[in-house]
């Protein structure tokens, strides 16, 4: 299985750079309209009067009020840009149902009965922008099934929430900006259960079905820019995946990858990954090509209270990062090393610090504003046994937003080993692949299939699990 896996994350890899040498120049608009011999027929994602609906907020992203410096570098399948190459002013569509901040409104199947309903709160919430104030507010139903069970394993579990990701940009001057980002919810465990991996015995776990039902207190943090915006601080709490090791084809896992795999880490420390802690990040974007960032948190911080303690010499995770970016063709690649540290409490009491490492390569096969979006990520980490589940992570993968020219739906393959830092375990491999169907103009429903080959602590040699996602994005 071992060579398998191996030969598999190779070929993937080689496939997709022989692509890319083989199609130098994949982005020509008049060419990519007509019948052409790149990786995929391509054609504009959106036209000009539309381009104002075209980011798709994963990550809220900040802007300043002259050069726009995107925050989280590329995680949008498009600049959001108020005037094109010829000083055309775009206005918002009159097409689509009130302007909202994702691709929702794309090609659905069906037509929402919601949209007279929904469209004056919509446009009371696009009018609050003009005082800095943006909002998505989402709805999320998943549902996961399983036969191949450990003894007393659990073969279904459930999640229901409502979660609001909100930014305010207080001020914005050549100084740098001043926001606020915050994120609140409740979430309901349907069945009082956790997620399969634990049922079927593997260490790999998905994001979405953890903890009891109660409220979402997420990131909750103020930014402050320096030097017109080219160094921002974060504080608060905050997730330190997307300053460390962050992957943007794999975000998010509520309409991407589920998986921790590929949407956070299983060889991250707990506390260093996808989900939010007492915390404070640097971002240093030192130019167009370099940047540096670096994050601290407190890894014991409270999971869902308005715990604010950023350090804990005791108990701690920091990560620094630097990253290459280029841009060939509008093709964007990313190349990244980060290196971190840990204090973690063992299970006799004892605190021990350990030190790893993470690599990150992602390409893309497509540029941002066309029809399909696709790139591929290969990413390796590695943490000692003593401060992370696994001693290993090797993964890749290729997501391809809006396939078969549908605006809105997104498929992803993703395929990986983990080693765990037990002994007694047997190192896994793992393959998850999804389809997003955009159903309505609110409504996503999301098909995955995961499978855990030789999950390390069952004796079975493989456990499929079925997972279906119903967002609702008001």
């Amino acid at each position: 299985m071992k060579p398998i896996l191996i030969f598999s994350l190779v070929s993937l890899f080689l496939v997709n750079l022989h692509a890319v040498k083989r199609h130098p120049l994949l982005y020509d608009k008049a060419l990519s309209e007509k019948e052409d011999p790149y990786i995929f027929s391509m054609q504009p994602l959106f036209s000009n009067k539309d381009k104002v609906l075209a980011g798709e907020h994963k990550i809220l992203n900040f802007y300043t009020s002259g050069d726009r410096r995107r925050l989280y570098l590329w995680t949008t399948p498009v600049d959001i840009s108020d005037e094109s190459e010829d000083n055309e002013v775009f206005e918002p569509s009159t097409t689509l149902p009130y302007p909202m901040y994702s691709t929702f409104s794309s090609d659905p199947f069906f037509d929402s009965p919601l949209t007279a309903l929904l469209s004056p709160p919509r446009k009371a919430l696009y009018d609050l922008q003009q005082y800095g104030f943006t909002t998505k507010i989402i709805g999320l139903y998943i549902g996961q099934t399983t036969e191949n069970t450990l003894p007393n394993g659990d073969k279904k579990a459930g999640f229901l929430g409502f979660e609001a990701y909100s930014n305010w940009l207080i001020y914005s001057s050549d100084m740098g900006l001043s926001a606020l980002t915050f994120e609140l919810g409740y979430q309901s465990n349907l069945h009082k259960t956790e997620d399969l991996s634990k049922s079927v015995g593997s260490i790999i776990t998905s994001n979405v079905i953890l903890g009891d039902s109660g409220p979402i207190i997420g990131d909750i943090y103020y930014t402050q820019g320096f030097f017109d915006n080219k160094v921002l601080v974060h504080a608060g709490r905050l997730t330190p995946w997307y300053f460390y090791g962050y992957n943007t084809f794999t975000d998010s896992e509520t309409d991407a990858f589920t998986s921790e795999m590929f949407s956070g880490s299983v060889a991250l420390p707990q506390g260093g990954g996808n989900g939010s802690k007492p915390g404070v990040s640097i971002q240093y974007f030192i130019n167009e090509k370099f940047y540096w960032t670096s994050v601290l948190t407190n890894t014991e911080g409270k999971a869902s209270e308005f715990d604010f303690s950023i350090f804990n010499k005791d108990a701690y995770f920091i990560g620094t990062e630097i990253g290459y970016l280029s841009k060939e063709n509008a093709l964007n690649t990313r190349i990244s090393l980060g290196v971190h540290r840990a204090k973690v409490k063992q299970k006799s009491g004892e605190r021990k610090t350990g030190n790893g490492f993470n690599l990150m390569l992602e390409q893309e096969l497509t540029p941002r504003d066309m029809s399909p979006y696709a790139g591929f990520f290969l990413q390796y980490e590695y943490s000692p046994a003593e401060i992370a589940p696994a001693t290993q992570q090797i993964s890749g993968g290729i997501d391809i937003t809006h396939p078969f020219h549908r605006k809105g739906d997104s498929f992803g393959w993703g395929i990986g080993t983990v080693k765990p830092s037990d002994e007694k375990l047997r190192r896994e491999y793992f393959s998850d692949t999804y389809y997003r169907l955009q159903f309505t103009e609110n409504l996503q429903w999301s098909f995955d299939l995961q499978l855990y080959i030789h999950p390390s602590s069952s004796e079975n040699n493989l456990a499929p699990v079925f997972n279906t996602r119903i967002l609702f994005s008001f």
